[in-house]
This record gives C-alpha cells, sequence and structure tokens, in this order.
C-alpha cells in the first residue's frame, strides 16, 4: 500500500505542479518570470498532491489495483483451459493470448468510466494429483492510473466464482 500511496501523491503533484506553473507564468505581470512560475508549481502541486494523498488514504481509496488471486481447481487441466476461456468470455472481453501449451491466457477489457480498460491473465499449471492450478489476476492497462473503484478486483471474483463452478 505504501508504493499505491506514493504513486498517488506523484501523480497528483506533478500533473497538478505543471498546471499551476503554466498558469502562474501566463497570468503573472512580468511575462518571464519563470522562476517564480516554477517555484509556484512545485508548491502548489506538492500541497495538493498531499492533501489529495491524505484524503484518499483517510477514505481507504489507495488500496492496490494490481489483483491477482490463486485457486486449485478439482478438473484436469484440459477442462480447466476450457473454463478459463469461458469465464473470460462470461465478461465480454477480448481473449488476445491463449497458448495451452504454456497455460496462460490473456485478455483485455474495455474501457469505462473508472479505467483506460483492464488486463486479464491466468497461468494455469497441472498438479501431481491430476487436478490444476490456477492464477487470476487483472490489473490496469494503464500503468499510471491510481483508482479503478474496484473492477480489477470484481474481474477476478467473477472469474473465480465462474472456475469454482
Amino acid at each position: 500500500m505504501r508504493l499505491n500511496l506514493l504513486k498517488v501523491f506523484l501523480t497528483l503533484s506533478i500533473s497538478f505542479g505543471i498546471c499551476v506553473g503554466i498558469l502562474f507564468y501566463f497570468a503573472s505581470e512580468p511575462i518571464n518570470n519563470l522562476q517564480a512560475a516554477i517555484f509556484a508549481g512545485l508548491v502548489g502541486g506538492l500541497f495538493f498532491g498531499g492533501v489529495m494523498t491524505i484524503f484518499a488514504w483517510s477514505r481507504g481509496q489507495t488500496t492496490d489495483i494490481n489483483i491477482s488471486q490463486e485457486i486449485d481447481l478439482d478438473v484436469p487441466y484440459e477442462e480447466a483451459f476450457k473454463k478459463c476461456i469461458n469465464a473470460l468470455s462470461s465478461l465480454s472481453v477480448n481473449i488476445n493470448v491463449e497458448d495451452k501449451e504454456s497455460g496462460f491466457i490473456k485478455a483485455r477489457g474495455p474501457m469505462t468510466w473508472s479505467s483506460w480498460g483492464q488486463v486479464m491473465e491466468i497461468n494455469l499449471r497441472r498438479t501431481d494429483d491430476g487436478k490444476t492450478w490456477a492464477k487470476v489476476s487483472s490489473k490496469p492497462w494503464l500503468p499510471l492510473q491510481i483508482a479503478d473503484r474496484g473492477e480489477n478486483q470484481n474481474n477476478v471474483k467473477q472469474i473465480i466464482e465462474f472456475l469454482e463452478k
């Protein structure tokens, strides 16, 4: 969670600081006051980033958005692979990679109001007792994304529920 707080702080501080610096540069009396604009951008960005990070943390909105979960499936590998494909298809995502030999499936979810899209991956492995181990993960397509309103968690939950049927 500490890294996610740092990501929130840096993203908000830098973007807000650049905006404040540009606005201050063009709005100040002496048009060529670049040093004052840079200072205003730094101070404004650090203040805004700090306040918004504390606000997000206090509301519990800075949890990790790269979600993964492991599950043991009581079915043979081939059947588990088919179930994983069907689970992803039930989410209406585009399956990009489907490698039965290595046990890797990768799909991309659509862009929504909460995110630029998600990347879902399922890794499968045969176990010694004839069953299948699976790791289901979902993360934002855009690495700079700092919040997803629970979309990735919901993706993993829905896939796991489908696989457990």
